[in-house]
């Protein structure tokens, strides 16, 4: 005798009962429902969304301090024109 997990009610009841003490479903060997594990496509689905994510990511920080970059760049150059324009003065 082992115990399994009630489909309606999820209480553990023997295998042998035809129906549950706790809540009166009727157990038929056809109407037990049994969770199987997530199968290796959704692991492999999973895993390929979360590369995705890792790379978008990552490519957002380099775009991000690139554009950090080029206006420091900016910075830099406007810095200088305005040191050139007042020693011209």
């Amino acid at each position: 005798m082992a115990l399994i997990s009630c489909p309606e009610c999820q209480k553990k009841i023997s295998d042998q009962s035809t129906s549950c003490p706790n809540c009166g479903f009727p157990l038929n060997e056809s109407k037990i429902i049994v969770k199987r594990p997530q199968g290796c496509f959704m692991q492999t689905l999973n895993i390929g969304c979360m590369i995705i994510l890792i790379i978008g990511a990552v490519l957002f920080v380099v775009m991000a301090i690139g554009a950090y970059g080029v206006n420091k760049q900016k910075q830099k150059k406007n810095e200088i024109n305005n040191e050139k324009i007042e020693t011209e003065k």
